[in-house]
């Protein structure tokens, strides 16, 4: 959940409630009634008519408590500023790692071939609708591992499905004790992540 609209200045009258998904319009009550925003995670879009439609600005995490210079009570529709896969990769990891920092595991590093590997099976599981470690005629995930050229004496994949950020997911996972272990193990030592429409994975390696 990302941002709250406030129908006041100082985040004052009446709430939104957190929101987490694009709004085409904000609705009728809501429709010109914003005066101050947080956004509590991502980069947001506010738009002066509905479906994202005519000026528009941006907000980044933060408190925004007085809507001024035009803004005041214009806003209609609001969406989620897209990122880039270079940029969800490198959360990803920063994430991870900022995880095992806390419990003294040595920095996962970025990997380009097991980051090929996660994302060419993140890419199947968006085709087949379907998370699963292993789709119909895939290889397994040693031999998908192999064969993009990384030597390895040790290897685990987590998986995801539905999570919108980097944020979300790994929450997931930490929230999941065989994901948390994966993550958390410092004899991993290399990352790759893949990402596509919602799914998401993590192909660790111990390389020899």
């Amino acid at each position: 959940m990302a941002v709250e609209i406030f129908t006041d200045w100082d985040f004052s009258g009446t709430t939104s409630g957190r929101l987490d998904q694009d709004y085409p319009s904000i609705g009728d009550f809501w429709n010109d009634k914003a005066s101050s925003i947080k956004v509590y995670s991502d980069t947001w879009e506010f738009f002066e008519h509905v479906n994202f439609q005519g000026r528009s600005f941006r907000l980044g995490q933060g408190s925004y408590p007085r809507l001024d210079n035009g803004w005041n009570d214009v806003i209609s529709s609001i969406k989620k500023v897209g990122i880039s896969q270079n940029n969800v990769v490198q959360r990803v990891l920063d994430l991870s790692n900022a995880e095992r920092a806390k419990v003294g595991a040595p920095p996962l590093r970025f990997n380009a071939q097991l980051t090929a590997v996660a994302q060419a099976h993140t890419n199947l599981m968006v085709q087949y609708n379907q998370l699963s470690h292993q789709l119909p005629s895939e290889p397994s995930l040693g031999d998908r591992v192999s064969q993009a050229g990384y030597r390895w004496s040790g290897i685990a994949e987590n998986i995801a499905q539905g999570q919108q950020t980097p944020e979300a997911v790994l929450q997931s996972w930490m929230n999941s004790p065989h994901h948390r272990d994966n993550l958390l193990n410092p004899k991993y030592r290399d990352l790759g992540v893949g990402y596509a429409n919602n799914y998401w994975t993590q192909d660790f390696g111990v390389p020899v």
